[in-house]
C-alpha cells in the first residue's frame, strides 16, 4: 500500500483524467492496466539546447544567412541582422502564448555575448 501511495503522490483527479485522455480514453486505459494494450511514450517538446547549453539545430531548420567559409571568424552581421524574423521563426518552437523577448532584448544579448567573446577569444572555440 505504501508503494501505491508513493507512486500516486502529487496526482489529483485532473491528472488521472489527463492520462486517460492521453491514451485515447477509458477503454484504452483499462487495456493498458490489464496488459491487453501497449503504449509508446515519446517526447513531444523539441530539445533546443543540449546539456552544455548549446543550441541544437532542429531538423529542417533553414536560415537565410549561411557563411560558405567553414573557418570560424567572428564577423557576424549583428549590426544588420533581422532579429524580428529570428524571433518569429523561433517562436513556433515554443508553446503558444509564451512571452518572447523583444528584438531589442535579443540584439542586446547578442552584442553582450559578442563583447565577452571578443574580450577572451579562447571562448570562441567552445561555440
Amino acid at each position: 500500500m505504501d508503494k501505491i501511495l508513493e507512486t500516486t503522490e502529487g496526482f489529483d483527479p485532473s491528472h488521472i483524467l489527463s492520462l486517460i485522455n492521453a491514451v485515447g480514453g477509458r477503454d484504452n486505459a483499462l487495456g493498458l492496466c490489464s496488459g491487453v494494450k501497449k503504449a509508446t511514450i515519446e517526447d513531444v517538446i523539441r530539445i533546443l539546447f543540449d546539456k552544455n547549453g548549446r543550441f541544437v539545430i532542429p531538423k529542417g531548420f533553414v536560415f537565410g544567412h549561411t557563411d560558405p567559409n567553414t573557418n570560424f571568424y567572428w564577423e557576424q552581421p549583428v549590426d544588420s541582422f533581422d532579429f524580428v524574423s529570428l524571433i518569429k521563426h523561433g517562436a513556433r518552437y515554443f508553446p503558444r502564448g509564451m512571452k518572447m523577448p523583444s528584438p531589442a532584448q535579443v540584439e542586446d544579448g547578442c552584442r553582450l555575448i559578442k563583447e565577452q567573446i571578443m574580450a577572451d577569444l579562447s571562448k570562441a572555440r567552445n561555440l
